[in-house]
């Protein structure tokens, strides 16, 4: 009988789903600024019940990280094709293997940046974005750390974005010691950054 009960309150849930998401704006309180969204159903329900598509300005960001491998041979598997459908507002690559005058494709409405290594085909980190940042630095800390292309900082209003690309201690843990040494130095960067950005917006 209760297993009954259960199965039949189910059924009556995924039947009401719909009605839920659609009445559901009516009766939660939203933030100032968001009343006609809602504050708890996400924003593709949202849209669905006004029939309004959020702006750029209401809805979250949208930020993908891929380690592509490879820019080049993402290119020839459908990586724009990918970008189009999810729409991100900003890319953060790894591994891209190029320099930035390989760089060629067709991505409108994004401004890209590229940070290549000295030995070419090799790491490499890019950022593709369609809010243009107020600024954008690339590497960190002391010279061993600026030749392999792996941090692109980008400064938005409200946050910087860090795309990184770590070192691999590689076979027989060669390079373990630079690893180590790599993540000391870059816990000590993402502290400077950020206790100077808590300074600025202040």
């Amino acid at each position: 009988m209760f297993l009954l009960g259960f199965e039949l309150w189910c059924a009556i849930m995924a039947a009401m789903q719909p009605l839920y998401f659609y009445f559901l704006p009516f009766f939660s309180p939203a933030p100032p600024g968001t009343e006609k969204y809602g504050s708890i159903i996400p924003f593709r329900f949202a849209a669905w019940y006004n029939g309004e598509k959020p702006t750029a300005k209401e809805r979250p960001m949208k930020l993908i990280s891929w380690n592509v491998n490879g820019l080049r041979a993402a290119l020839g598997k459908g990586f724009l094709d990918y970008v189009a459908a999810e729409d991100p507002d900003v890319i953060c690559l790894q591994e891209t293997k190029l320099q930035p005058e390989q760089a060629v494709f067709d991505l409108p409405g994004y401004h890209r940046y590229f940070n290549s290594a000295d030995k070419k085909g090799y790491s490499g980190t890019a950022i593709l974005t369609k809010t243009e940042p107020l600024s954008v630095t690339y590497d960190f800390g002391p010279d061993e750390h600026r030749h392999e292309g792996r941090i692109i900082t980008a400064e938005y209003p409200a946050f910087y974005l860090v795309c990184c690309y770590t070192p691999n201690s590689q076979d027989g843990l060669r390079r373990l010691s630079y690893r180590m040494q790599w993540e000391d130095d870059l816990r000590e960067y993402l502290r400077d950054t950020t206790a100077s950005a808590i300074s600025e917006w202040k």
